[in-house]
Protein backbone atom coordinates (compact mmCIF):
# COMPACT_ATOMS: atom_id res chain seq x y z
CA UNK A 1 0.00 0.00 0.00
CA UNK A 2 1.53 3.56 -0.90
CA UNK A 3 1.86 5.99 1.84
CA UNK A 4 0.26 8.92 0.60
CA UNK A 5 1.32 11.40 3.57
CA UNK A 6 4.85 10.72 2.11
CA UNK A 7 3.83 11.18 -1.44
CA UNK A 8 2.73 14.21 -0.49
CA UNK A 9 5.44 15.15 1.84
CA UNK A 10 7.54 15.07 -1.33
CA UNK A 11 5.70 17.36 -3.77
CA UNK A 12 5.82 19.98 -0.87
CA UNK A 13 9.79 19.24 -0.81
CA UNK A 14 9.54 19.27 -4.72
CA UNK A 15 7.43 22.48 -4.79
CA UNK A 16 10.13 24.06 -2.60
CA UNK A 17 12.87 23.45 -4.56
CA UNK A 18 11.48 23.82 -8.08
CA UNK A 19 8.19 25.89 -7.76
CA UNK A 20 5.03 25.43 -9.01
CA UNK A 21 5.01 22.06 -11.42
CA UNK A 22 2.58 19.89 -12.86
CA UNK A 23 1.66 16.02 -11.33
CA UNK A 24 0.23 13.62 -13.00
CA UNK A 25 -0.17 9.84 -11.87
CA UNK A 26 1.27 7.42 -15.03
CA UNK A 27 0.46 4.03 -15.37
CA UNK A 28 3.18 2.21 -17.47
CA UNK A 29 4.10 -0.06 -20.62
CA UNK A 30 5.47 -2.85 -20.06
CA UNK A 31 8.56 -1.99 -22.06
CA UNK A 32 8.64 1.25 -18.95
CA UNK A 33 10.91 0.83 -16.02
CA UNK A 34 12.05 3.67 -14.23
CA UNK A 35 13.44 4.96 -10.89
CA UNK A 36 12.67 8.12 -9.16
CA UNK A 37 14.43 10.80 -10.89
CA UNK A 38 14.15 9.31 -14.27
CA UNK A 39 13.73 11.27 -16.69
CA UNK A 40 10.10 9.81 -18.83
CA UNK A 41 10.14 9.26 -22.50
CA UNK A 42 7.79 10.44 -24.33
CA UNK A 43 4.59 9.28 -24.89
CA UNK A 44 2.90 7.90 -28.19
CA UNK A 45 -0.39 9.21 -29.86
CA UNK A 46 -2.67 7.06 -30.77
CA UNK A 47 -3.59 5.77 -34.49
CA UNK A 48 -7.03 5.77 -34.46
CA UNK A 49 -7.30 4.92 -38.13
CA UNK A 50 -6.02 1.48 -37.05
CA UNK A 51 -6.95 1.72 -33.04
CA UNK A 52 -3.31 1.10 -32.10
CA UNK A 53 -0.40 3.36 -30.71
CA UNK A 54 1.65 4.96 -32.94
CA UNK A 55 4.47 3.24 -31.32
CA UNK A 56 3.22 0.21 -33.37
CA UNK A 57 2.54 2.46 -36.76
CA UNK A 58 4.60 5.51 -37.31
CA UNK A 59 6.32 6.40 -34.44
CA UNK A 60 4.83 9.65 -34.01
CA UNK A 61 4.74 10.88 -29.90
CA UNK A 62 2.58 13.28 -28.13
CA UNK A 63 5.06 15.87 -27.78
CA UNK A 64 5.11 14.94 -23.51
CA UNK A 65 4.53 12.46 -21.48
CA UNK A 66 0.76 11.86 -20.97
CA UNK A 67 -0.38 10.86 -17.30
CA UNK A 68 -3.67 11.69 -15.14
CA UNK A 69 -3.55 14.93 -13.99
CA UNK A 70 -3.38 15.58 -10.49
CA UNK A 71 -5.65 18.84 -10.50
CA UNK A 72 -5.76 21.64 -8.24
CA UNK A 73 -2.11 20.62 -7.12
CA UNK A 74 0.91 22.78 -6.86
CA UNK A 75 2.55 22.20 -4.40
CA UNK A 76 2.22 25.06 -1.74
CA UNK A 77 -1.41 22.93 -0.51
CA UNK A 78 -1.80 21.69 2.94
CA UNK A 79 -1.29 17.86 3.11
CA UNK A 80 -4.88 16.69 3.34
CA UNK A 81 -5.73 18.43 0.36
CA UNK A 82 -3.00 16.79 -1.98
CA UNK A 83 -3.59 13.40 0.15
CA UNK A 84 -7.32 13.49 -1.45
CA UNK A 85 -6.20 14.65 -5.25
CA UNK A 86 -3.60 11.95 -5.31
CA UNK A 87 -6.07 9.25 -4.14
CA UNK A 88 -8.34 10.17 -6.24
CA UNK A 89 -6.16 10.48 -9.06
CA UNK A 90 -4.12 7.45 -8.69
CA UNK A 91 -8.08 5.48 -8.85
CA UNK A 92 -9.27 7.08 -11.98
CA UNK A 93 -5.57 6.28 -13.24
CA UNK A 94 -5.51 2.30 -12.92
CA UNK A 95 -8.12 1.85 -15.95
CA UNK A 96 -4.83 2.21 -17.64
CA UNK A 97 -2.36 -0.34 -15.83
CA UNK A 98 -1.55 -1.37 -12.08
CA UNK A 99 2.34 -0.03 -12.23
CA UNK A 100 1.86 3.36 -11.25
CA UNK A 101 3.99 6.74 -11.09
CA UNK A 102 4.14 10.37 -10.49
CA UNK A 103 5.54 12.28 -12.94
CA UNK A 104 6.08 16.04 -12.69
CA UNK A 105 7.16 18.71 -14.84
CA UNK A 106 7.30 22.49 -14.93
CA UNK A 107 5.65 22.70 -18.92
CA UNK A 108 2.66 20.51 -20.10
CA UNK A 109 1.73 20.32 -24.36
CA UNK A 110 -1.77 20.95 -24.97
CA UNK A 111 -1.69 20.62 -28.06
CA UNK A 112 -3.68 18.15 -29.84
CA UNK A 113 -6.83 15.56 -29.21
CA UNK A 114 -6.35 13.68 -25.21
CA UNK A 115 -7.77 10.64 -25.30
CA UNK A 116 -8.31 10.09 -21.59
CA UNK A 117 -10.15 12.03 -19.11
CA UNK A 118 -7.92 14.94 -17.24
CA UNK A 119 -5.29 13.55 -19.60
CA UNK A 120 -2.11 15.52 -19.38
CA UNK A 121 1.43 16.05 -21.25
CA UNK A 122 3.97 17.12 -19.37
CA UNK A 123 7.37 18.07 -20.91
CA UNK A 124 10.82 16.38 -19.70
CA UNK A 125 8.50 14.94 -17.35
CA UNK A 126 10.36 13.08 -14.27
CA UNK A 127 9.55 10.30 -11.81
CA UNK A 128 9.12 11.92 -8.65
CA UNK A 129 7.61 8.76 -6.85
CA UNK A 130 6.87 5.20 -7.68
CA UNK A 131 3.55 3.67 -6.30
Amino acid sequence: MTDINKIAELIKENYSKNGCMDYAIRSLSDDENYQVGDQCRESYEWDYEDDISTYNTTGETAGGTCGTHITNICGDEDDEEIAEALESTIKQNQIYGDRQIIICGKECNNDGYFDGENEIRIIDAFVLAIL
